[in-house]
């Protein structure tokens, strides 16, 4: 995937999405220090800018707080505009952010409700985890299981939130 990525950014190198996507492999796999200079020039979009915040957080960066704060204000200009709604970006905000598995898990299920690709599925598996309630990502368990998504970091969340599931069953 990462050669994919290298010769994608080769050919268009000022791709948002694309910028963005790679910056989330990287993430996932552990490499915030490098999203820093990936997304450097492209720091006007908010998926972007999300994205360094959360490199920031990962760093442990003195700055993350004004990043959360910059972001939290960028998403308070969407909604004042009436382009409320990025939301497994709210979503990740939220948790990862402003550490509030509470707001997390709400705003997965509303995006949920409009959007259902496997980062749809995986914030909201997370955000059921991070609050507690594996019983509230049912339908995003269902969708891993009716569409056999196979996906290195979901599979491992999926299982867990379903044992999680199971045992809380089973107490009752």
């Amino acid at each position: 995937a990462e050669s994919h990525y290298r010769n994608a950014l080769a050919a268009t190198p000022n791709d948002n999405f694309l910028q963005v996507a790679y910056a989330d492999f990287l993430l996932d796999r552990g490499r915030p220090a490098e999203v820093l200079p990936l997304l450097a020039r492209s720091l006007q979009s908010d998926t972007a800018y999300l994205r360094v915040a959360l490199a920031h957080a990962a760093l442990g960066m003195p700055d993350t707080a004004n990043y959360t704060r910059i972001m939290a204000a960028r998403f308070e200009a969407l909604k004042q505009r009436g382009d409320d709604f990025y939301g497994r970006e709210q979503v990740r905000f939220a948790l990862y952010l402003q550490h509030d598995p509470g707001t997390a898990l709400e705003l997965a299920l509303q995006n949920w409700k409009v959007q259902r690709a496997p980062w749809d599925a995986r914030v909201l598996l997370e955000a059921a985890k991070a609050a507690g309630r594996p019983a509230a990502a049912s339908e995003a368990l269902a969708f891993v299981a009716q569409t056999h998504l196979q996906d290195p970091l979901i599979e491992p969340l999926a299982a867990e939130l379903r044992s999680q599931r199971h045992t809380t069953e089973a107490r009752r």
